[in-house]
């Protein structure tokens, strides 16, 4: 499998190509919280959006996932929201990762200890 990667100013990885022997391509794209605020304090690697999609470029009709991260004014994740693209508002978003729908309707929050592990694991897989 091969993996290509493009990185921002700070080191930050923007996007990610996962390309394997066999199969459909992943992209993953992260945009980071950048506020002349942020920056003064020197928070340039605080992920505020996190995107996966099948094959080599960002593509809402092929979202896997959609992932967004909210902070207070000193840089502390407050939310972790998760986009799982149902169809319709109130139904249960699936916590394994299953999609059910292409495009996202109703984000789920996590309370920010949660958000805090769960964001780097994904940002670390």
């Amino acid at each position: 499998m091969r993996k290509e990667y493009s990185y921002d100013a700070y080191g930050n990885v923007l996007t990610m190509i996962e390309k394997p022997e066999d199969g459909e391509d992943l992209y993953l794209k992260v945009s980071y919280l950048n506020t002349p605020d942020t920056r003064s304090r020197y928070q340039v690697s605080l992920p505020s959006e996190l995107w996966v999609c099948e094959g080599d470029s960002l593509d809402s009709s092929k979202l896997l996932r959609h992932r967004k991260g909210e902070y207070d004014n000193k840089g502390h994740m407050t939310a972790f929201i998760i986009y799982d693209g149902a169809s319709a508002m109130g139904i249960e978003a699936p916590l394994a990762g299953i999609i059910t729908a292409s495009s996202p309707a109703s984000p789920i929050r996590l309370e920010a200890s949660k958000a805090i592990v769960t964001m780097m694991v994904l940002l670390s897989t």
